[in-house]
């Protein structure tokens, strides 16, 4: 039996916000993924595929909640047209004042960083040594208006019972994007706070992600990512004194159907 086209779960998504006085967001969050012949939906991913070659497993994809692909299963190569969500927004009631203002930031006079909704293009090759996955995003959403690009290399295997997955990236953002999530904005300048542009910059990540199926269709769900921030994202008045990164984990449960 081949891996389920349509599985749905929950999770719980727990993150270390570098930003002033933040500390660990938690929110839960669904999680979703169908693979149809070119249709796809891939947690907060939603995609088109344009082309594809096809290995021995025939159509699939990137492992993930409930999900059985293995090495030689799932596309050879393909490229997608894709939607992905940014949540990356942030509301100043939810930064630490202190924290700020030891940054010479003053938090009633900052603006809402919104989430976002990227538009782009996606590929993926898939090999005996290992995966590769480029994403070229653009804000669609109007927030940064920016661009960023992301490379990624994974070493599946299976060992008792799990897909592990570890692997390593390096997520380019452009000017407006950076200066939008670790920058300073032109109305807050107005309002006396000193500006800060700190421009594109590059953030290399390492993790691994696991998936433990069960009882039929059922699978655990394991995603641990840290990313570190650069040196002029991380000298931000917006993000917490000697904070320089952000560890990112997801926890969850699905059912393929």
């Amino acid at each position: 039996m081949g891996p389920p086209r349509l599985s749905l779960g929950l999770g719980v998504l727990a993150s270390d916000s570098p930003y002033a006085g933040e500390g660990l967001k938690i929110r839960a969050l669904p999680l979703i993924q169908y693979r149809g012949e070119r249709f796809f939906i891939q947690g907060r991913t939603i995609g088109w595929r344009l082309f594809g070659s096809e290995g021995d497993g025939g159509p699939g994809g990137p492992g993930g909640p409930g999900g059985e692909d293995g090495p030689g299963g799932g596309p050879v190569f393909d490229i997608a047209a894709v939607v992905a969500l940014r949540l990356d927004g942030f509301k100043p009631k939810d930064l630490g004042g202190p924290e700020l203002a030891a940054n010479g930031i003053d938090r009633n006079l900052l603006k809402k960083r919104r989430d976002a909704a990227d538009v782009g293009l996606a590929a993926n090759w898939e090999s005996p040594v290992g995966d590769l996955s480029l994403e070229l995003l653009v804000d669609a959403s109007g927030a940064s208006r920016g661009q960023e690009v992301g490379l990624k290399v994974e070493w599946p295997f299976f060992w008792a019972g799990m897909r592990i997955s570890p692997g390593v990236g390096l997520t380019w953002q452009s000017r407006k994007m950076a200066d939008y999530y670790f920058g300073t904005l032109d109305a807050e300048e107005a309002r006396g706070i000193a500006r800060y542009r700190p421009g594109a910059g590059t953030i290399p990540s390492i993790g691994i992600s696991l998936t433990r199926p069960f009882a039929g269709r059922w699978a655990l769900f394991g995603l641990a990512v840290h990313e570190r921030l650069p040196g002029r994202f991380e000298r931000s008045p917006l993000i917490e004194a000697g904070r320089n990164g952000r560890t990112t984990v997801l926890l969850g449960i699905s059912r393929g159907f």
